[in-house]
């Protein structure tokens, strides 16, 4: 199933799809005016509050799959999409190893083997998420912008202390982001080992939609599933990698982010760049560097039909 956020004649709704639908939604309001729905449900008016019950909404909507062509549909297009919602706490790991490796290389250092113990994170902003249209504004100050192709994982239950079955009960499910970052800023904070912060914390982008991770069971593969995603800039392709490389499942990222933790539904995480999809990597051995300008359009997609990412480069915010 798809569930997001889209503007419809100028309005805001939470909307879904089927599994397997690529363009025809329902609003949300309409099931609930259409279906026998539990009067706290029927209280639900955005995805946010979707997400946060815990599981029990999206019960109660899976059982209803077979019927939805009684309800009015509309034709949803990439612009349509806003941001799904604003998460409660973002985290965001580093678990592909091309990606890892790179980084370390630019930096002239070599893997350690603590990285393959377990997955690491850092905490960032998520007051500064936005929609997969939004147009992204330059950090001011910055001369070093940069894109990061990554997987998002929703939460959809509150768990303390999770062991791996519990952890992927809790997934609702998964898109595309793009963790945006000022490398400079970053290169010059984690001389005092302390960071990532203001070289991410400006902007990070989520979207279009999220698909619920039941419908990608059939395409599980290693630590991930047999699905592709592009990075590309201004329509260059610049990389196209595939999730089944990653060294830990998001299963294990939520075994670790929730040991001695409460984590709750409403939350998101994120898997790390994907083997070179950032510039940085691209970087490597290059003289000048290419970085991002104002002006320049990048688009992250689930490949084929999958949830997509489309910001354009803006000028900085006062």
């Amino acid at each position: 199933m798809r569930l997001a956020t889209a503007k419809i004649q100028n309005e805001s709704h939470f909307v879904f799809a089927p599994p397997g639908e690529q363009t025809k939604f329902y609003r949300w309001s309409d099931y609930v005016n259409s279906f026998p729905v539990p009067e706290d449900l029927r209280k639900i008016r955005t995805l946010k509050e979707f997400v946060e019950y815990d599981g029990a909404a999206l019960m109660h909507l899976k059982k209803d799959l077979g019927s939805f062509s009684k309800l009015p549909s509309i034709a949803l297009q990439s612009k349509d999409f806003d941001l799904p919602f604003v998460p409660t706490t973002f985290r965001d790991f580093y678990c592909f190893e091309e990606h890892v490796q790179n980084a370390r290389k630019n930096r002239g250092a070599d893997m350690i083997p603590e990285w393959y113990e377990a997955p690491v994170f850092y905490y960032s902003n998520p007051l500064s998420f936005r929609g997969p249209s939004e147009a992204v504004a330059y950090p001011a100050d910055s001369k070093a912008m940069d894109v990061e192709l990554e997987i998002a994982c929703v939460i959809g239950k509150t768990i303390r202390n999770a062991n791996l079955q519990q952890a992927r009960e809790a997934i609702l499910g998964y898109s595309v982001l793009n963790d945006w970052t000022a490398r400079d800023f970053q290169a010059w904070e984690m001389k005092m080992n302390m960071g990532p912060t203001k070289g991410k914390d400006f902007c990070t982008s989520f979207g279009s939609y999220i698909i619920t991770s039941d419908e990608l069971e059939g395409l599980r593969s290693g630590k991930g599933f047999d699905i592709e995603f592009e990075l590309r800039i201004n329509n260059e392709v610049f990389t196209k990698k595939n999730w089944k490389d990653i060294q830990f499942s998001f299963e294990e990222m939520i075994v670790r982010a929730s040991k001695n933790c409460t984590m709750v539904a409403g939350e998101v995480i994120a898997s790390g760049t994907m083997g070179l999809g950032c510039l940085l990597e691209h970087n490597i051995g290059k003289d000048p560097k290419r970085w991002l300008k104002i002006g320049d359009e990048v688009t992250m997609r689930w490949l084929p039909h999958g949830p997509e990412l489309k910001n354009k480069i803006g000028e900085p915010l006062p």
